[in-house]
């Protein structure tokens, strides 16, 4: 039976498979592809898949598959082989989440801890329930994209719980924000003005052996917005 598809190797394909099988280079199975594709050069050995599947110990469709490998998706992906696709990263906090681990990070650690370590915050975010599970790795990432991996000044920006109306107003704000997109009624978020800020409406915590300097983000930008209407 005539072969569907025909190995016509050129003379660098040739000394490239030469090499791999005389190096072994690379893994087995790519050693032994390099092997079936000289066998059955149509212009050198041509042996038929029977030939190389006894002469291998493989399956002729094996061999069969690698011809039809070669011809339809080329040299390369003959001899390495098909590179599973990677599967796309889905985010692991939404923007609400990633709000409170911000929260969480920017907080007192547990008593009995002097700081976050990036397994303790993972830890606490399942035991919070955030999400049902997360690595320190992840932890690290989010953290890093929101600049707080060298951060020198630690700022609150939710309040203590005894500020009931500043929580209610953030919960607000991020229960509009996961809300599914409409064109009819779309959001636009404005954020802070952009002007200098002069003076603090409350004086920032020195700095300890315990702790960084503290900042409270919110008086941060009263003064802006009171700059702004200055």
């Amino acid at each position: 039976m005539e072969k569907k598809y025909i190995v016509r190797l050129t003379d660098e394909e040739r000394e490239t498979l030469r090499n791999v099988i005389k190096r072994l280079q690379g893994s087995s199975q790519k050693v032994h592809r390099a092997q079936v594709l000289l066998k059955a050069d149509a212009d050198g050995p041509a042996w038929t898949d029977k030939q190389i599947a006894e002469a291998f110990g493989c399956r002729t469709k094996t061999a069969e598959n690698i011809r039809q490998r070669l011809v339809l998706e080329g040299f390369e992906v003959a001899l390495e082989g098909k590179r599973p696709a990677a599967p796309p990263r889905q985010p692991v906090f939404d923007g609400e989440q990633e709000a409170k681990v911000i929260a969480l990070r920017l907080g007192p650690p547990p008593k009995g801890f002097a700081n976050w370590s990036l397994r303790l915050l993972a830890g606490k975010v399942v035991e919070l329930a955030i999400v049902e599970s997360v690595s320190h790795e992840t932890v690290r990432r989010t953290l890093k994209k929101n600049g707080m991996t060298k951060r020198k000044i630690q700022y609150w920006v939710i309040p203590p719980e005894a500020n009931s109306e500043f929580v209610a107003s953030m919960e607000e704000v991020l229960e509009t924000y996961a809300q599914p997109y409409d064109s009819c009624f779309p959001v636009v978020c404005m954020d802070e003005q952009p002007v200098q800020l002069l003076k603090e409406t409350r004086l920032p915590v020195p700095a300890t052996k315990m702790h960084p300097r503290r900042v409270d983000d919110t008086g941060t930008q009263q003064a802006k917005r009171h700059r702004h209407l200055l």
